[in-house]
């Protein structure tokens, strides 16, 4: 994530080996794949907790602000989503539409 923000901000990269053993979860994707996965009666892959990190894309303790950004804009697509599916249901007096 570090020599991503370094990249993309037009600053060096400096040369390190790759760290490995350590597990990265994007909470955008990892709620979405949580909520899939529960749907569906299978259980939720979680990562190994034998001395592997995990380190999380969006949340970190000493800022926040990110974190909570993410979620609510996630928050609101989902509710946009299911409102306009339920608005859509009531146009169509509770009918469900041909495929």
């Amino acid at each position: 994530m570090r020599a991503l923000h370094l990249s993309l901000t037009g600053r060096p990269v400096p040369a390190s080996p790759p760290k490995t053993g350590r597990w990265l979860i994007v909470e955008t994707g990892d709620y979405k794949a949580r909520l899939a996965y529960r749907w569906r009666g299978m259980s939720v892959p979680l990562p190994s907790r034998r001395g592997q990190p995990t380190v999380r894309g969006w949340w970190a303790p000493d800022d926040p602000v990110p974190y909570l950004m993410m979620l609510g804009f996630e928050t609101a697509g989902v509710l946009h989503r299911l409102g306009r599916a339920v608005l859509t249901r009531l146009r169509m007096g509770g009918r469900r539409r041909r495929r």
